[in-house]
């Protein structure tokens, strides 16, 4: 029974994990659109830091952290089916 409740708890905070990052990555598209830039190739000078990055390389990495909250999920839940099974 511990153990479920573990899994439950770890699937509650890779679901947000996961829907976060999907958040942010819609907030930061809307960013970068009123700022302006249009294009997901063209170079953006991010303030405070001086160097560019592209839109594109951090929507990407957004989405792929989102993709992996809900793969964890994924792993947890089979947890869960396994621990109420056996």
């Amino acid at each position: 029974m511990k153990d479920l409740v573990i899994y439950i708890l770890a699937s509650l905070i890779a679901l947000y994990l996961a829907v976060s990052s999907l958040i942010l990555a819609v907030k930061i598209v809307k960013l970068f659109n009123f700022l302006g830039i249009k294009d997901i190739n063209e170079k953006s000078t991010i303030i405070g830091y001086g160097d560019t990055t592209s839109l594109f390389f951090i929507k990407s990495l957004c989405i792929t952290s989102a993709i992996a909250g809900f793969l964890t999920l994924g792993i947890f839940i089979y947890q869960i089916i396994n621990t109420l099974i056996v």
